[in-house]
């Protein structure tokens, strides 16, 4: 018995590890199956949080294309109210009537319509034939003034027209009338006690003051400087 027992000893060793070999593959499957359980529940956990960012950046990406749609409504309808707005102003400025402001229109002059011709001339012959040196100075020729065409109006006088030319005169006013007593320098008493100046209308001596005497269309209006008071000049 003694001589069998390490026989059987060996051999029970020997069906242990036998039992333990097969048993061992068991173990490896279930721990394979484990890890692959493992690793499928991982696999899925990562597809259905990449499956969740999928979903989350859709989700942003669709609320960043509203939101970009939305501006791009929001500035196409600024857009819109803009253009709106400038045709607005633009049709009103060109329906708004062009308006020009008035112009006043100068008053027209009245038409002289009684103006009226009269002939002025000054001369002074007679102190130039006289040797009057003024005289010879101022008119070598005797005139002073040649006979000139005046226009007068109504209630001109003597004394209007000859104060209307560039003669240098010497007026005397007081309140019987205007007496002139020098032309162009040339004085009463240059020649004599009784020389001075005196007037004719057409031709014909007037005793009355030059501011008085009102003259007509037509006439003729003479100065002539008198060496004895009007005697040597013509009526």
């Amino acid at each position: 018995m003694k001589k069998f027992l390490p026989v059987l000893m060996a051999s029970i060793l020997f069906a242990l590890i036998c039992f333990s070999a097969c048993q061992m593959p068991g173990s490896t499957a279930e721990n394979g199956t484990t890890q692959k359980t493992e690793t499928g529940t991982t696999t899925e956990a990562a597809i259905t949080a990449a499956g969740e960012r999928v979903e989350s950046s859709a989700e942003n990406t669709q609320t960043a294309a509203e939101t970009q749609t939305d501006t791009t409504s929001s500035a196409e309808t600024q857009a819109v109210n803009t253009t709106r707005t400038e045709t607005t102003h633009t049709a009103a400025r060109t329906e708004a009537p062009l308006t020009q402001p008035q112009q006043t229109a100068a008053p027209s002059q009245p038409l002289q319509t009684n103006a009226m011709q009269v002939t002025l001339s000054v001369r002074c012959q007679t102190a130039v034939d006289a040797g009057s040196e003024v005289a010879a100075a101022v008119a070598p020729d005797g005139w002073m003034l040649a006979p000139t065409d005046m226009t007068i109006t109504d209630g001109d006088t003597v004394l209007d027209v000859l104060e209307r030319t560039d003669l240098v005169l010497g007026v005397r006013r007081s309140g019987y009338g205007s007496y002139v007593y020098s032309i162009q320098s040339l004085a009463e008493r240059a020649v004599g006690s009784m020389s001075g100046w005196i007037y004719l209308v057409n031709g014909e001596q007037v005793q009355a003051s030059c501011s008085t005497c009102e003259l007509k269309d037509g006439d003729s209006v003479e100065w002539v400087y008198t060496l004895d008071g009007g005697k040597d000049v013509a009526s």
